[in-house]
């Protein structure tokens, strides 16, 4: 009960609400995957939210300041953040394949070789300022 508490005192539930239910088709609205932390502010809601899989309370966090690990949800993979819609796959089939490819053989290299990696990583974050 105390985890529940905590829970409603830190969620924005009014937009949390709203949100859940102008994203998502009842039945997946009702069980609130998405769940609104503080002062959310929304620019616009366009476009369509996708869950490929079983749907959780809760479990996408907007404005909280935690990190989505994909080794928490089952993925064992290291993540480049790229992304593409279905259709742009569709039409562009063999150079995203060729694309996976050649990502995933950068992350073979630098499982192999760290050192190497931290110091290309480090000069761009210098560069960068970052």
């Amino acid at each position: 009960m105390r985890t529940f508490l905590y829970i409603i005192r830190t969620i924005n539930v009014l937009k949390t609400i709203w949100f859940n239910f102008k994203a998502f088709p009842f039945a997946v609205a009702k069980k609130f995957p998405v769940w609104l932390y503080g002062k959310v502010t929304f620019r616009s809601l366009t476009g369509k939210i996708v869950i490929n899989g079983p749907i959780t309370s809760g479990m996408i966090k907007i404005g909280k300041n935690d990190v989505y690990r994909f080794c928490d949800h089952g993925y064992n993979v290291q993540e480049d953040g790229v992304y593409m819609k279905r259709d742009y796959y569709e039409a562009h089939r063999d150079e995203a394949l060729r694309f996976a490819r050649a990502c995933r053989k950068g992350w073979e290299w630098a499982a192999k070789h760290p050192e190497e990696t931290l110091d290309i990583v480090m000069k761009y974050v210098e560069l960068g300022h970052i």
